[in-house]
């Protein structure tokens, strides 16, 4: 019984078997077989190819043209300045012995009266020898103030100070009102060995 049971179950095997295979050839020989079909969007006729000779006769395209903006109005160049002449620089006239060159700025004629009366005005010039002055401040009492105030009168150069007599000592003396103070500290002295050096 069971044997008979077996037989049929291969028996319904083999019919299901050959009734799939059967069905397959049945469409195929009709031509039936399923295609997938393609999307719209992707079953666009392809567009056929351009021959040779179509291509020769098919008009060029019109060349793509570009807005090119108008170049600025071209400015004139300046000319070159004539080249200046260098003038040398040159040399302060030497001092005139009683006669200094500057005016004092600032200055009283009560100031320059006394000190005329006590001395000899130092003999001064109207800028610094090669355009540089001297650093008075070097000279012990000689402070920013006061090397303004020699500017004043003409003197930029240890030099000069170290120049000086007794008669430019007094004048000077009485018109910073220093009262003895130039021989004390004997800026004479110390212009001397300050020039020296430089």
């Amino acid at each position: 019984m069971t044997y008979l049971v077996f037989l049929a179950i291969i028996l319904l095997l083999i019919f299901f078997i050959a009734g799939c295979f059967a069905g397959a050839w049945f469409r195929r020989s009709r031509g039936d077989m399923a295609v997938p079909t393609a999307s719209k969007a992707t079953t666009a006729p392809l567009a056929e190819p351009v021959k040779p000779a179509e291509r020769a006769a098919a008009p060029a395209p019109a060349p793509v043209t570009r807005q090119v903006s108008p170049a600025p109005p071209e400015t004139p160049k300046a000319e070159p300045a004539a080249p200046v002449a260098e003038v040398a620089a040159s040399e302060p006239a030497p001092p005139v012995p009683g006669h200094p060159a500057p005016k004092v700025d600032g200055a009283d004629e009560a100031s320059l009266a006394a000190a005329d009366a006590a001395g000899k005005r130092p003999a001064g010039i109207t800028e610094p020898r090669g355009g540089t002055a001297d650093k008075l401040t070097r000279v012990k009492g000689i402070g920013p103030v006061n090397e303004k105030r020699l500017h004043s009168l003409g003197v930029f150069h240890f030099d000069q100070i170290a120049a000086w007599g007794e008669q430019e000592i007094a004048w000077v003396d009485t018109f910073l009102t220093f009262k003895g103070r130039i021989e004390r500290e004997n800026w004479v002295g110390q212009a001397s060995e300050l020039a020296r050096d430089t």
